[in-house]
């Protein structure tokens, strides 16, 4: 009896050392279900990644325009630095560029060639060389109108300045003229300043006034130009004056070869 009477003393006193008021008791049962903070977690973490995802894609859109700036700031100054030290293109090398670009004078009608109908007109024609013999075959006025530039045949002058009036088969509108000389070292006979004027009753009308430059430029030159027409080019003519005013300081003056080009009045 005095054994289970201890013992019972002793589970008693096990059992009141359990104090249903202590601290801890109390954290126990105020303490909610693991359950329930899981489904608390979820939505606040949700919220919470929304505004870490915009402020990603802000950071990328202010990425991406500083880099466009970077590139256009770039590309920009690499053009504009090329630019300035680009190498000029040397004025003896200009002539030859142009030269090749340009297209040739076989590509134009000339309307003043024999081989198209065109004569000489006698009262508006200075006269050509002269020998003992008579005039010089080789350069009679209808060498100016030839497509034989062969050294020595062309129209020639005695001295700097002449005339030459051609009659046109073909009635046309005038938009440019040609002079052609041979390519030699030696030009003093050449052409330098000319004018044209059309003959229309008898009376002559300016069409333009040119210089011949055949200066030579680099290691070419080429040895015909091409000239617009100045005045009266809306005007249909069939007849004109080439005036040679000057050459290049030769004794003589050499004509190779004179070309009228212009458009065609189909309807005359």
């Amino acid at each position: 009896m005095e054994e289970l009477k201890s013992s019972n003393q002793s589970n008693g006193n096990q059992y009141s050392t359990y104090d249903h008021n202590s601290p801890l008791d109390s954290q126990i049962i105020e303490e909610e279900p693991l359950g329930d903070e899981e489904n608390d977690w979820a939505p606040n973490a949700k919220d919470k990644s929304k505004p870490l995802l915009l402020r990603c894609l802000c950071i990328t859109a202010f990425l991406f325009a500083l880099g466009c700036v970077f590139s256009m700031v770039f590309i920009k100054y690499w053009t504009v630095s090329n630019t300035l030290n680009a190498k000029p293109i040397p004025e003896t090398m200009s002539p030859i560029i142009k030269y090749q670009e340009e297209q040739s004078l076989d590509d134009y009608i000339n309307y003043a060639a024999l081989k198209n109908g065109a004569k000489i007109i006698e009262e508006y024609s200075s006269l050509g060389f002269y020998t003992a013999l008579g005039p010089s075959q080789y350069n009679k006025r209808e060498m100016a109108l030839s497509d034989d530039n062969s050294p020595g045949v062309c129209w020639g002058i005695k001295g700097s300045k002449g005339y030459l009036g051609i009659q046109l088969q073909y009635d046309i509108l005038p938009l440019h003229f040609s002079i052609r000389h041979i390519n030699i070292v030696d030009y003093l006979n050449a052409p330098k300043e000319f004018s044209v004027y059309s003959i229309e009753k008898s009376h002559c009308y300016l069409l333009g006034s040119y210089t011949f430059d055949l200066s030579i430029h680099g290691e070419k030159r080429r040895p015909w130009d091409i000239f617009p027409c100045q005045y009266r080019c809306d005007s249909l003519i069939n007849a004109l004056v080439l005036h040679v005013k000057s050459n290049n300081g030769g004794n003589n003056t050499c004509v190779y070869q004179f070309g009228v080009h212009g458009i065609e009045n189909k309807a005359a």
